[in-house]
């Protein structure tokens, strides 16, 4: 069947179907002259006290950030918080109970994708739809910094 749009009606077609990928494109590019102008300085200023006088900072390293998605990816960073989060109730439980933690820990390694998230965090008894998990976590995060100030007192 032959094709009996005109060549224009084409064009506005293309043109609507890449209209994402444009808005897409000029945000970013918005942020990114956003970010630059208001936070390239002080970005630039806390490198220069990280890296201190024995690291020559040229001035190109102002733009340094914008190689960060961390920066600018929405919920990017989460992934890492509630990684480590899971990580460390995972930890405890093996700990606790290794005899039925160890072959739940080896069967979450190996349900990979094959269900959502959470339910494979199920599997090692983590639930970051209830509280319940977020505050042992809290609360075992709470106690390692305890024990660490209390560790280093002189």
């Amino acid at each position: 069947i032959a094709d009996r749009r005109s060549p224009e009606e084409g064009v506005i077609k293309i043109r609507k179907k890449n209209a994402g990928v444009y808005a897409l494109i000029m945000g970013m590019l918005i942020i990114a002259i956003i970010l630059n102008i208001f936070s390239w300085t002080k970005y630039f200023e806390l490198n220069k006290i990280y890296f201190g006088k024995n690291v020559k900072i040229y001035p190109e390293f102002q733009y340094e950030w914008s190689r960060i998605s961390h920066f600018y990816r929405p919920f990017y960073v989460y992934k890492y918080a509630t990684g480590m989060l899971a990580a460390m109730l995972i930890v405890k439980r093996i700990k606790e109970n290794p005899a039925k933690f160890v072959p739940a820990y080896k069967e979450f390694l190996s349900a990979g994708r094959s269900k959502r998230p959470n339910d494979i965090l199920k599997i090692v008894d983590i639930d970051f739809e209830k509280e319940d998990s977020f505050n042992e976590a809290f609360a075992l995060y709470e106690k390692w910094v305890r024990e660490y100030t209390e560790g280093t007192k002189c």
